[in-house]
């Protein structure tokens, strides 16, 4: 039975978009760059083909910056998503708007 669901909520395609922003993280994270702390001090270690390249710390880090947030934005999407199908037929406050 199809179930028409609120606020154009399509399952399949917001966890795809959330899985495949964390597999691009993990290969940014575990291949490309491949980042190790230097503990105990407040450094890092850069061994992927990308450090390789002679790359400035400065693009490194931006691109290390973008990859942690990346993830960030589908997975709240989802999670507002789900939440919006959880209270759809209660008059509680902590439902959002439809805009």
């Amino acid at each position: 039975k199809n179930v028409q669901l609120p606020f154009n909520f399509h399952w399949e395609r917001d966890v795809s978009l959330d899985l495949i922003s964390l597999l691009f993280f993990e290969w940014i994270l575990c291949w490309f760059v491949r980042v190790y702390p230097l503990m105990p001090y407040p450094a890092f270690y850069c061994d992927g083909p990308l450090c390789r390249l002679g790359l400035s710390q400065q693009a490194l880090s931006t691109l290390l910056a973008f990859v942690v947030a990346l993830p960030n934005v589908p997975f709240c999407y989802l999670l507002l998503s789900m939440h919006q199908k959880l209270v759809i037929n209660s008059k509680s406050r902590a439902r959002l708007s439809q805009r």
